[in-house]
């Protein structure tokens, strides 16, 4: 029949995982079974997916030999088969928490599609378009919602960079409505972000940033956005990339804005997702007399054989290293790794606030979760 076993992995670099994985023998790997209730359900509707207590039914309604599942909770390989419930009818149950939200294709004699007959899906820069269940307990940011506060466009400047390394690269720069409205302000502290624009235009991090300020949760700060050309090539936990930020980026950024910003490592915050959030703690870590509150939502950490997490483990706060972490991840996408890092940062003495979810990897996930982030980082 079918176990659950444990995996453990070491690699010859000494990087170590573990994850749990459900066997079964190759001659009964057959899909699980629908309930004869919930399948003469689903013969009869025509909106998928149907929710059923804990349970989200998929399915699809035509003629295939083999349909199958791949999404957020597969590491988006087709590795979940459909059943085939009647005349033309597969479905699939899927087990998850109350509070997921999940993106997913489906794979129908090979050929990926949408779930047609799932009427939301949506783009946000990872995959394409996908397909969404949501369960009725998940809710996206209230924060995030553009119905309140919107940004003046006056607040967001573009500026060039000329790089040595890079030629001419621009980065956006944003001022807060706050800022404006008081006149003669204190000065700002200041957050960078990797692959700013999409923090910008997925994320909403101007929107999130001006509700929280609003609300007094956090005091007024500046953004500035930075995105790469060749994203593979430049992150990647890349010194290169570091010492742009650190060398040519941040001190352009300080002498313009020299009476807005209040310089110091305290006031520095870098945050980055994905390749981008492995690339932030790099260069935290690498130029450690600028950035003291350090950034990652889903974190790479599997990048070159963990090579940042043994870059963590040099860290001794007894010693004088002071840094302000925030972690996140999502359950879908593998956290195990997350949490090895925030047990082990907490363990040396360091602040490190660590925030999971049921959800994968993607935009909507990292802008659900950017509030928490934003709050750990200036507080």
């Amino acid at each position: 029949g079918q176990e659950t076993v444990v995996v453990g992995i070491e690699v010859p670099g000494g990087a170590t995982a573990f994850e749990r994985v459900k066997v079964r023998s190759a001659d009964k790997a057959e899909p699980e079974k629908i309930d004869t209730i919930v399948a003469e359900t689903i013969k009869k509707v025509s909106r998928s997916p149907v929710i059923v207590g804990s349970n989200a039914y998929v399915f699809y309604k035509g003629e295939a030999k083999s349909v199958m599942f791949a999404g957020d909770n597969t590491s988006w390989a087709p590795r979940k088969a459909l059943q085939k419930i009647g005349n033309g009818v597969f479905a699939l149950r899927l087990d998850l928490s109350d509070d997921s939200r999940l993106e997913y294709k489906l794979v129908v004699d090979g050929k990926w599609l949408l779930d047609p007959a799932n009427t939301k899906s949506n783009s946000n820069g990872v995959g394409g378009e996908n397909s969404v269940i949501e369960m009725p307990g998940y809710r996206p940011s209230e924060l995030a919602k553009q119905d309140l506060l919107e940004p003046t466009a006056h607040s967001i400047n573009e500026m060039e960079i000329d790089s040595k390394k890079y030629g001419k690269r621009m980065v956006k720069i944003y001022l807060p409505s706050e800022y404006f409205r008081r006149g003669i302000a204190p000065k700002l502290p200041v957050v960078y972000f990797l692959d700013g624009s999409d923090y910008l235009n997925r994320a909403q991090a101007v929107t999130v940033a001006e509700k929280l300020i609003a609300a007094g949760k956090v005091k007024p700060f500046m953004m500035v956005f930075t995105d790469p050309v060749d994203r593979m090539k430049e992150y990647w936990a890349s010194d290169e990339y570091a010492d742009y930020i650190a060398k040519e980026v941040i001190p352009s950024v300080e002498n313009k804005y020299f009476n807005v910003l209040e310089k110091g490592r305290a006031n520095r915050s870098i945050i980055g997702a994905s390749l981008g959030g492995i690339t932030s703690i790099w260069i935290a870590l690498r130029h450690p007399d600028l950035f003291r509150n350090v950034g990652a939502q889903s974190a790479s950490f599997w990048v070159d054989d963990e090579r940042v997490i043994g870059k963590l483990k040099q860290l001794d706060a007894e010693k004088g290293d002071d840094f302000n972490f925030y972690v996140d991840d999502g359950v879908f996408e593998g956290a195990e790794d997350s949490r090895r890092v925030n047990v082990m940062l907490r363990g040396k003495g360091f602040r490190a606030k660590f925030v999971e979810r049921s959800t994968g990897h993607n935009w909507t996930s990292w802008r659900d979760r950017l509030a928490e982030a934003f709050v750990a980082l200036m507080n």
